[in-house]
């Protein structure tokens, strides 16, 4: 594991939140009523370079029509819906882990974005969303004697 990408200087902490996470996910809803679509929450990483935020998505088997992207300029909001395959000749159904039904995650920004001109691309089962941000309009102003 790269060390400079950590968010916490502490090992012990850092594999906590990892487990955490991976725990809440395991004892999501749709594990017990996985025959229900229901609210998924995909996972989620967000980066920080000196110009541009890059949002990345885990939201594998969805087709591109199936995915929306929305941006303010303090927040990215992904939404949409994974369906379940269409599978003919079906008898009986062994385990279901996969999640299906809407998500949509709103997430904040903690500096101005410009809208306009964020993009995003979906591919390999993840989307990528470059978020440049918003150049500020303040300049410094010479005082004259």
């Amino acid at each position: 594991m790269d060390n400079k990408f950590k968010k916490f200087p502490f090992d012990d902490l850092n594999r906590f939140e990892k487990e955490f996470g991976r725990m809440i996910r395991e004892f999501s809803p749709q594990r017990f009523f996985a025959m229900q679509d229901s609210q998924i929450s995909p996972a989620v990483d967000i980066y920080e370079t000196n110009d541009n935020f890059i949002i990345y998505v885990e939201i594998a088997g969805l087709a591109d029509d199936d995915i929306s992207v929305t941006a303010t300029s303090t927040e990215i909001t992904v939404s949409g819906i994974r369906r379940r395959p269409n599978i003919p000749g079906i008898i009986g159904v062994h385990q279901l882990e996969v999640e299906t039904g809407r998500f949509k995650r709103t997430l904040n920004l903690s500096s101005p974005v410009d809208p306009a001109t964020t993009s995003s691309v979906y591919e390999k089962g993840c989307l990528l969303i470059r978020a440049p941000k918003k150049t500020s309009n303040r300049i410094e102003v010479e005082i004259k004697d």
